[in-house]
């Protein structure tokens, strides 16, 4: 399993991705089914990694950072916008995402592109 994404600051783009396997996840999630069942879960914490990205190159806080950023997963997107979800895993990654967005000033919202 693998997620990836890019963010623009300024003129610069960064780039991230990293893969997994289920034996690797196990000790922070509990996956008791195969790892494409939980594709909405995986999404919402490639929007995490923006985040963290984010909060990383972007060194100036002037306020309140507003990041509009893209999801081809429209339950991540709903998700995260709502800040819930009934999914045990994804449940977790969306509090980690709203966490993470109170701790850096952040306010994200992801939309999927048409």
């Amino acid at each position: 399993m693998g997620i990836g994404g890019w963010i623009k600051l300024e003129d610069k783009l960064f780039w991230f991705s990293h893969l997994w396997n289920k034996q690797e996840l196990q000790p922070f999630v509990d996956i008791p089914k195969s790892l494409q069942r939980y594709i909405s879960s995986w999404e919402a914490l490639a929007q995490l990694c923006i985040l963290l990205l984010v909060n990383q190159k972007c060194t100036i806080r002037p306020g309140i950072i507003s990041i509009q950023s893209g999801s081809d997963n429209t339950g991540a997107e709903a998700n995260i916008n709502h800040g819930f979800s009934n999914t045990e895993v994804l449940s977790d990654i969306i509090k980690l995402v709203s966490l993470q967005q109170i701790r850096c000033n952040f306010s994200q919202h992801p939309s999927h592109p048409r």
